[in-house]
């Protein structure tokens, strides 16, 4: 058994506390401090250890959802795991790309992240974006190194992400409990993004059973009974949720495809409305 707890240099004398404490209980602590937290940190972690976050800054509430994943003994269920989205999606098995949602500037440990998710090129998504902005591929450390720089000295949320070569993307418009409308993007020449601009290369596509069930399953997860999944497709064929956009902007498949998705979301909402 050990006493796993996250603290930053504002809450050192909380920590000593329980250093103490576990000192006279002989159980050994694991000490964690956002700014040289490394995965390695968490991957003994069993139910049978205690978990304490100390501290509510963003950096300790997202290695929470990491630690949550292992279940540990701590005071609350998985209030933080809940809330999170990599938490939810992992719950019901959906696939997604090797993501890294926090890490320091320090060069080993962003070295550390870029193994995690598989190698060079990584993606880096800031949050908050839309149409591509804030989607940055990174081919080298040097070119990560100076973004992730940038960003920490903006206070800015980002996630770390594998790269997965695809020329195209999928967006399916979940009504309910099935698909009703869906659209394939293609990336332009000499931009690996799908949809960076206001009119990008867009068709209608019917997507197979799998990927279908993946954008229902994902929507329900988040609670939404309307939404647009994102998901893209590897050269293997493997597929891999991106996001799911509440509200997400219809109007694009409704444009390509011709598809009544406005009239479904009104009927929608009346008949469930008079089912109250």
């Amino acid at each position: 058994m050990k006493f796993y707890y996250v603290v930053t240099p504002d809450k050192y004398d909380i920590a000593d506390l329980f250093e103490v404490s576990c000192k006279e209980r002989d159980i050994e602590t694991v000490r964690i401090e956002p700014d040289t937290y490394s995965f390695s940190d968490l991957e003994d972690m069993t139910d049978k250890d205690l978990y304490y976050p100390i501290g509510i800054n963003y950096a300790t509430q997202v290695i929470s959802r990491v630690a949550l994943q292992y279940k540990p003994t701590t005071f609350y269920t998985d209030n933080f795991f809940t809330r999170s989205v990599i938490g939810l999606y992992a719950q019901q098995n959906i696939s997604v790309p090797r993501t890294v949602h926090y890490v320091s500037g320090n060069r080993e440990l962003l070295r550390s992240a870029v193994d995690r998710v598989g190698g060079l090129p990584v993606v880096i998504k800031v949050s908050g974006g839309s149409k591509g902005v804030g989607v940055m591929r990174a081919d080298s450390y040097e070119s990560l190194f100076s973004m992730i720089d940038f960003l920490h000295s903006r206070n800015t949320k980002f996630v770390i992400q594998e790269f997965i070569d695809a020329p195209s993307h999928a967006r399916l418009i979940v009504l309910g409990n099935k698909v009703v409308d869906s659209i394939e993007y293609t990336s332009s020449a000499g931009d690996f993004r799908t949809n960076s601009d206001d009119s990008p290369s867009v068709v209608g596509k019917k997507f197979s059973k799998e990927i279908e069930e993946t954008a229902v399953k994902a929507a329900h997860a988040l609670g939404y009974e309307f939404g647009g999944a994102d998901i893209i497709l590897d050269k293997k064929g493997n597929h891999y949720l991106l996001e799911v956009n509440f509200p997400c902007y219809f109007p694009r498949c409704q444009m390509t495809t011709g598809t009544d998705i406005s009239g479904m979301m009104v009927d929608y909402l009346i008949k469930k409305s008079k089912e109250r």
